[in-house]
């Protein structure tokens, strides 16, 4: 029998829809400043954009896929036949297209985070036709706009509550939905997986760093002290997150936070961005990709492994997975994921738009 991990940390693990929206404001963010001078560029197109986001991250994804061949296989126990084989078949395609979040019982297959990417593949798609209006807006239209998604995204959710067309029988608090799996047929499921209803969480990041490149070169960074305290609210939000509505904690809540906080980190001007810079923390960060995508089957590894060592103990084991999916993507990053990326720019073709300087270690 495989080895389990102890309970504090897989309630870690069950908190891990918290972290999604920060996943979306980094990513808006970075490719705002990434191209923020490209409104009336013609070698900016759909396709050189999309080519440049396929290099990217599907080299990565492939070796997580192949690596939840065992994982996948050990979870389908029979062997289907007819017309129950051509409908896995189907559904598992969705994954290999990184369109399984568009279908919400689609959406865990094969390997489950994966859903996030899938995603996070729709904002790509939407990015090149909402870029360039975006990017023509002054700084205050840009806050209202900001505004309007949150308040449009935490009024989804909180419709979502007041009509409970999941009928529910107790207040969906965060708690309350880790204690059940989320059913992928639910109108809940919808709201959590589907692009169209996390494209905010996106949206505000980019605007956060799109206010950041308009800002003047002289213009002074965000106070340490306004930093600190967007940490502090994150904290204490997480904090109380089992009390507060599923749907909230996990979409739209902490964004206008975390995209403060992402201004303020490119800033460079406090101590936790200073740390951030640091060569280790850069390359954690570099990682912090492949972590996330190697993580579900790298675990289901290492459980085995251990539990063919003899390893007894819970908290050996969780040593063992740190450790090991920290070496693996360290592995994937220099031999998979960038070898991979440059052969796929060279074959498909120029990204389309010259590399910005870094923000620090934001802009990886």
């Amino acid at each position: 029998m495989p080895v389990s991990t102890p309970g504090w940390f897989e309630n870690i693990v069950r908190c891990g829809f918290v972290g999604v929206p920060l996943f979306y404001v980094l990513s808006g963010f970075v490719l705002a400043y990434t191209y923020a001078n490209t409104a009336k560029r013609e070698d900016f197109t759909p396709r050189s954009f999309l080519s440049a986001r396929f290099a990217r991250i599907y080299p990565a994804y492939a070796l997580s896929l192949l690596l939840s061949v065992p994982m996948l296989l050990a979870a389908f126990g029979d062997k289907p036949t007819g017309s129950d084989l051509v409908r896995r078949l189907i559904a598992h395609t969705t994954v290999l297209l990184l369109v399984q979040s568009w279908f919400v019982r689609t959406a865990y297959l094969w390997n489950y985070p994966a859903w996030s990417l899938s995603t996070e593949v729709g904002f790509y798609a939407a990015f090149p036709f909402l870029h360039r209006p975006l990017i023509r807006l002054s700084r205050w239209s840009l806050l209202c706009v900001g505004a309007g998604l949150w308040f449009g995204g935490i009024s989804v959710s909180a419709l979502y509550m007041i009509l409970n067309p999941d009928r529910y029988t107790h207040f969906p608090t965060l708690a309350f939905m880790q204690e059940r799996s989320l059913q992928t047929h639910s109108w809940m499921a919808i709201l959590v997986f589907n692009p169209i209803f996390r494209l905010p969480e996106f949206l505000l990041g980019f605007i956060a760093g799109r206010l950041f490149a308009l800002r003047a070169p002289a213009a002074k960074s965000l106070p340490s002290a306004v930093v600190w305290s967007a940490v502090a609210a994150i904290m204490v939000l997480i904090i109380i997150s089992p009390r507060l509505p599923y749907l909230w904690i996990t979409t739209s809540l902490l964004a206008p936070l975390w995209a403060l906080l992402m201004y303020g980190l490119a800033s460079g001007a406090s101590l936790l961005s200073r740390i951030l810079s640091h060569s280790v923390a850069v390359l954690l960060g570099e990682c912090s990709y492949s972590i996330y995508i190697l993580q579900a089957p790298v675990f289901w590894i290492a459980s085995r492994i251990a539990a063919s060592r003899g390893i007894g103990s819970s908290s050996l084991l969780v040593v063992f997975e740190m450790i090991l999916i920290t070496a693996v993507s360290i592995a994937s990053l220099f031999l998979v994921e960038r070898p991979a990326r440059r052969w796929l720019r060279a074959a498909i073709g120029p990204s389309g738009v010259k590399s910005r300087p870094r923000v620090n270690s934001l802009t990886h």
